[in-house]
């Protein structure tokens, strides 16, 4: 039968192999427009948390039934690990010049 840490040993590997195979993929989405990104969020059951889109970028989700509808309805697109550590940047370390918001003018009617 074994020592007490030995079976506590044998049992924290079982633990972890399990763990191991339950585990869900996960992948970096884009939304598909920016009101996708205001709105649209990844809910986390059973955690009580959500993933939300950061306000330029991707967002890493689970790949799982939520987010699988998603690619299916168009909302979101899959983004590749290059793709998105380039997205990620912000323009200034990428050698680009960060875009210059405009003010709005009534007057101008834009």
């Amino acid at each position: 039968m074994g020592t007490y840490a030995e079976r506590e040993a044998r049992f924290a590997e079982r633990r972890d192999y399990f763990k191991k195979q339950a585990a869900v993929p996960r992948v970096r989405v884009l939304p598909k427009n920016e009101q996708i990104r205001k709105t649209l969020f990844h809910p986390l059951n059973g955690k009580g948390t959500i993933i939300r889109f950061p306000k330029e970028g991707s967002v890493e989700w689970p790949m799982d039934n939520f987010t699988r509808r998603r690619l299916r309805d168009g909302d979101i697109t899959i983004v590749k690990e290059d793709e998105a550590k380039a997205a990620d940047k912000p323009a200034s370390e990428l050698g680009g010049e960060p875009e210059q918001s405009k003010e709005y003018d009534p007057a101008a009617g834009e």
